[in-house]
């Protein structure tokens, strides 16, 4: 629903900008970049593995960080509002994967230690952007907006994906380097929704019942460059 109303949203400032828009400054039109970086992701999660009557613990674990190369495909459009100052609507994608972080699922009943690791993939983040113009061809920006992205963790005992959702901040920097081409530094801040999810699995003629709650967040540093139309 936080995606409908943010695409709904986009599109309604599109055709309202369009409109309105005057003289166009170097910023002004419909853009594509690349960009490549590092990213950390907190997973701030803990998983407690519990017997089928709920009562007994079996085992607990907390999930650590994913440190990992960023690429981040992106697409928008930004429109003059004010001699200094831009406003924009975009996407950005980064259609591969985190590396796998490992956790330890530790026994509370004398039996070894169990393994398991964990990564984010297909991460979307779609925004709205204000910026300022330091120049005419040097512009500060912040976005703000929703974003997304699926969580797998796997073990002995289970595999199992999910779809996180949250809002994404950021701030930027991009510089013209003619009509059409310029670089940019960006940092992304993405704070998921809280996570609560309870799954029961068969083992050895029983059940066991897999309890994760969390509020994963994570930082990204992205260095780029992109194509104005």
């Amino acid at each position: 629903m936080a995606a409908k109303k943010i695409i709904v949203t986009g599109f309604t400032l599109y055709f309202v900008m369009t409109n309105i828009a005057s003289a166009q400054s170097e910023f002004a039109g419909a853009f594509t970049q690349f960009g490549l970086g590092y990213g950390v992701v907190s997973q701030n999660s803990s998983q407690t593995i519990v017997a089928s009557n709920g009562s007994t613990v079996l085992g607990s674990s907390t999930l650590g960080s994913l440190n990992s190369v960023v690429g981040s495909l992106g697409l928008g459009h930004y429109w003059d509002v004010h001699p200094s100052w831009v406003l924009g609507i975009g996407a950005d994608f980064s259609p591969g994967a985190s590396s796998w972080a490992s956790f330890t699922v530790n026994s509370t009943t004398g039996q070894p230690p169990a393994q398991g690791r964990t990564r984010f993939s297909n991460a979307m983040n779609f925004y709205w952007s204000p910026g300022y113009l330091l120049d005419a061809d040097k512009l500060i920006y912040a976005k703000m907006g929703y974003a997304r992205s699926t969580a797998t963790a796997s073990s002995d005992l289970l595999t199992k994906s999910g779809t996180l959702e949250g809002f994404s901040l950021g701030l930027g920097y991009k510089q013209t380097f003619n009509d059409n081409f310029y670089g940019f530094v960006e940092w992304k801040y993405v704070r998921f929704n809280p996570v609560t999810d309870s799954t029961t699995i068969p083992y050895a003629g029983t059940n066991l019942i897999v309890n994760a709650t969390g509020q994963p967040f994570g930082n990204d540093i992205i260095l780029g460059l992109g194509y104005r139309f």
